[in-house]
């Protein structure tokens, strides 16, 4: 299986590594999607969190399967050559969470109202979290190697913008919520690098997305 047999901790290792997940958490999203297609359900619109947007992307024809395998892990390596990072989910909302952004730690992603999760240096990251421990605050630590979606990635993006400049973009035919405005995506948006260099670097505002999806009644 995908965790390896009966998950076994070398296998599981291997998952853990920016390199290897990325392109393996897309491939498993994409081949999700394409198997609901083959049942006969298929998007009306899409919303997605993080590299999923390159999944929906990749449904709504913005580039071709080829070139999104390409990108994502080159994606992943670019990131992997970053310094380690880390992230974790605070239970509070944006406004609740801001004294805890200090020494290199933003917000990587905004999940719901009250759940925000912030991203940083792997020594910012690991204080805080001792100091939410002992102040009996609710923390879920996420496995990520990397700060994903936090100005660490500013020293990669230009070389992701490189890459995106050498692939064929097109306006998506299905719409989806994107993850830099929370709005729905704009064909000039996905057709841009800076889009997606915005995208590498900035918060996923998921929970926009939703609300996004939820006002139109999907």
């Amino acid at each position: 299986g995908l965790l390896g047999r009966a998950g076994r901790d070398d296998e599981m290792g291997l998952l853990e590594s920016t390199r290897l997940a990325q392109p393996a958490l897309f491939v498993t999203e994409y081949a999700l999607a394409r198997l609901w297609m083959s049942w006969g359900v298929r998007p009306e619109a899409m919303v997605c969190h993080s590299l999923g947007e390159y999944v929906a992307a990749t449904v709504a024809g913005v580039w071709s399967l080829e070139d999104a395998l390409m990108l994502v892990a080159e994606r992943a390596r670019l990131i992997a050559e970053t310094p380690p990072g880390g992230m974790m989910g605070l239970f509070k909302t944006k406004e609740e969470a801001a004294p805890f952004l200090r020494d290199g730690i933003a917000i990587g992603a905004h999940n719901a109202s009250y759940i925000s999760v912030v991203s940083g240096p792997k020594a910012a990251v690991d204080a805080l979290q001792a100091e939410m421990t002992a102040r009996g605050e609710s923390i879920r630590r996420h496995p990520a190697q990397h700060a994903y979606h936090s100005p660490m990635m500013e020293p990669v993006a230009e070389r992701l913008a490189e890459l995106l400049r050498k692939v064929r973009l097109s306006p998506p035919t299905i719409p989806f919520a994107s993850n830099v405005t929370g709005d729905w995506i704009r064909p000039e948006e996905a057709t841009d690098p800076a889009y997606w260099t915005r995208h590498l670097v900035q918060t996923v505002l998921y929970s926009a997305g939703v609300e996004t999806l939820a006002r139109e009644g999907f």
